[in-house]
């Protein structure tokens, strides 16, 4: 019987075997075709969105979807909305306001679009709202359609515009210059693309605003700001702080609070930059906590986060004061337990702070910051900015409001400062109007009047001596001192020798130059030789409160006036002009004035003029829209003419205000029109070209 069905089988295989092969290598081959493997047939695409196009798309599981979309109405468009339907069945709506030039193309991070449902790939229906805002009837208009592709597994996969998105640098407190995630943070040049929160202060207590004494009434004041964000499987931290923060981070589920850096960041009172320390968790949205403690004066709280994504608009923010008014620090322990609310503090005010992502200085909600740079000013010097209709002082070097878009006139002080002996600094630009979310740079002119004082010693009780300053003579019969009223500069004097009881005193120094706003001691004796002399060092070109200095004779002086005198031995000796530097910390320039001398000799008795050029070395950028990916474009400015496949194209350059030219792009058989392609742009700023295939520019 087994040697029948045997023999049965044999012969079946014989006449049918061939078939039964070919069969294998079939199905084998389809299998590696992605025929029986369909996320292997997936690639990533959408279809729909008629004069939308989707540029590219990127969904990171279980954090977002990033999509870039593109503008081919023919018109500027402006999205109000988008509707989701995800791939678990479940919808998200989103209100925006973001606007997409014609030609141009936009980044919208969506997040929790992209959940993980235990497959590999994805599937989102989106309905996209927008309207015209250059139709006189701002026609309405919906762009709808289906994405799909495979899941990106890790943020390290996924594209570059969408990795730099991950490096949130927030600040809230006065900047800090020589940190490398803190030094742009205001600049105009757009280097954070929408990672950083509105300065502080704004509308939260007195904190930062250079107002607070100690003990009066109290030592310390500080901060809570809690938010939500999304962290990567690899996130890590950096802070600068003075006086101390904490950074606390928990799932936003809830539960005990984990702190990043320990006790080690709740110390000093100075400067201090702690990190980069990694944090391993799952992928994800967190709380996350920071808490900040000042002692008496401005100071600074900076926190980079790598590997994170805002996933709230705002900080909520409460600002406090210790209930024990004696502390100079809050006790650390007061904050562990629950980071978000501290023990045994007395609350100011309840606010918060916007972190939304952003292209410039305005959020996306259309809430911009504006900012006052004050130069010149000593440090320590009290003035003020009244900016549509809200009064803020300060004695640090900026003032920043918080307003929605459009134009405000302003109003800044004219303080009354003492530097240098001289008083009444009054600023050259006094009021106007200002564009929210522009920086304005404010220099501050020359005092009006300076006091130059001699006091003599020596002299009998009762003798009377006098100077001669500038060709004006003044006696003084009783007192040891006198004092002239006379503009900034530098003047000649001489003091004359005083006959009394029957003895003759001679003055140390006798003659010589003076600088303005000087202080000085004329000694007098019986001896008729003096072995001191006054050298004077006068300054032009230079702004007035910018401080300069002179090494002369093994002394160094500095000053913010117009001139400088040494009280030195008689005779020649040699100096040396350090020449000072400017720097705009909203525009991306530093100016280092040169002096016309930089070292030499001088007699005492003598003066030495020096005139100070401005030498500019700026950054200026410009940022490139429209083209498509791989396209080389080109501009000239300052003479100099480079071209990049990049969006970005830098020029450093020493001139002030320089013109530029960017020409037309011919890729693939399409000619791109720039819009501005030329004009002057002022040294340190960017410039955005928007690149399209019509030949007309609608810039604004």
């Amino acid at each position: 019987m087994g040697s029948s069905k045997s023999q049965s089988a044999l012969e079946y295989m014989m006449t049918y075997g061939w078939a039964i092969f070919i069969i294998v290598i079939v199905v084998i081959t389809l299998y590696y075709l992605g025929i029986f493997n369909p996320s292997a047939n997936i690639t990533v695409g959408y279809s729909g969105f008629a004069g939308m196009p989707i540029l590219s798309q990127t969904c990171l599981e279980n954090i977002g979807l990033f999509v870039v979309i593109g503008n081919s109405e023919g018109n500027l468009i402006t999205i109000t909305s988008i509707n989701m339907t995800l791939q678990n069945g479940s919808t998200l709506y989103r209100n925006v306001d973001l606007t997409v030039s014609d030609g141009g193309q936009l980044l919208i991070p969506l997040l929790n679009a992209c959940p993980y449902t235990g497959g590999s790939t994805y599937s989102v229906k989106m309905v996209i709202n927008y309207y015209l805002p250059d139709n006189a009837l701002q026609q309405p208009g919906v762009a709808q359609g289906t994405l799909y592709g495979i899941f990106t597994q890790s943020l390290s996969s996924a594209p570059t515009e969408v990795r730099n998105l991950f490096s949130v640098a927030y600040a809230f407190a006065t900047p800090y210059i020589g940190v490398d995630f803190q030094t742009q943070e205001y600049y105009a040049n757009g280097v954070f693309i929408g990672k950083v929160a509105l300065p502080f202060p704004n509308s939260l207590s007195d904190l930062n605003n250079g107002l607070i004494d100690c003990g009066k009434p109290y030592n310390t004041q500080g901060y809570t700001a809690v938010t939500d964000a999304y962290f990567s499987s690899s996130t890590s931290f950096e802070i600068l702080t003075n006086d101390g923060t904490t950074v606390f981070y928990r799932p936003l589920s809830g539960g005990a609070w984990t702190s990043v850096f320990g006790s080690t960041a709740w110390e000093g009172n100075s400067a201090g930059h702690f990190g980069p320390i990694s944090i391993n968790v799952p992928s994800g949205e967190y709380q996350l906590a920071v808490d900040w403690v000042n002692i008496c004066s401005g100071g600074i709280s900076a926190l980079d986060v790598k590997g994170a994504l805002p996933a709230s608009s705002y900080w909520n923010v409460t600002a406090w004061t210790p209930e024990n008014s004696s502390e100079n620090i809050l006790p650390y322990g007061n904050v562990t337990y629950d980071p978000a609310n501290p023990a045994n503090v007395s609350v100011e005010q309840i606010g918060n702070w916007s972190s939304a992502l952003t292209e410039d200085s305005c959020n996306s909600n259309n809430i911009c910051t504006t900012i006052f740079d004050a130069f010149d000013l000593p440090s320590g010097t009290k003035w003020w900015v009244d900016f549509d209709g809200s009064n803020v002082s300060s004695t640090s070097s900026f003032i920043s409001f918080t307003t929605a878009t459009g134009s405000y006139t302003y109003t800044v002080a004219q303080p009354s400062v003492n530097s240098s002996g001289c008083v009444d600094k009054y600023s050259i630009q006094s009021s106007g109007t200002l564009s929210s979310g522009s920086s304005l740079p404010l220099f501050y002119g020359e005092s009006e009047t300076c006091y130059t004082a001699f006091e003599e010693t020596g002299l009998p009780s009762g003798s009377s001596w006098s100077v001669l300053l500038n060709g004006v003579q003044e006696t003084e019969p009783y007192s040891l001192n006198i004092t002239f009223t006379n503009p900034p500069g530098q003047y000649s004097f001489s003091a004359n020798s005083v006959s009394y009881g029957g003895s003759t005193y001679y003055p140390c120094p006798s003659s010589g130059y003076v600088a303005a706003g000087s202080r000085f001691k004329i000694q007098y004796s019986t001896s008729s030789s003096c072995g001191l002399g006054f050298a004077t060092f006068h300054a032009t070109g230079i702004p007035y409160g910018l401080n300069w200095s002179v090494d002369y004779n093994g002394q160094l002086k500095g000053s913010n006036s117009s001139a400088i005198t040494f009280l030195s031995t008689a005779g020649s000796n040699s100096f040396t002009v350090l020449y000072p530097t400017l720097e705009y910390l909203h525009t991306g320039c530093l100016i280092n004035y040169t002096p016309s001398v930089v070292s030499g000799t001088l007699s005492t008795g003598s003066s030495q003029a020096i005139s100070f050029s401005a030498v500019y070395n700026c950054t200026s950028s410009f940022v490139e829209h429209g083209l498509p990916s791989g396209a080389l474009w080109s501009v000239k400015y300052a003479g100099t003419l480079k071209s990049s496949s990049s969006n970005t194209i830098n020029f450093s350059t020493t001139d002030e205000n320089v013109y530029f030219n960017s020409s037309a792009v011919i890729y693939n058989g399409n000619t791109y029109y720039p819009c501005m392609g030329n004009g002057t742009l002022p040294a340190g700023s960017q410039q955005n070209v928007y690149y399209s295939l019509q030949n007309s520019c609608q810039y604004k």
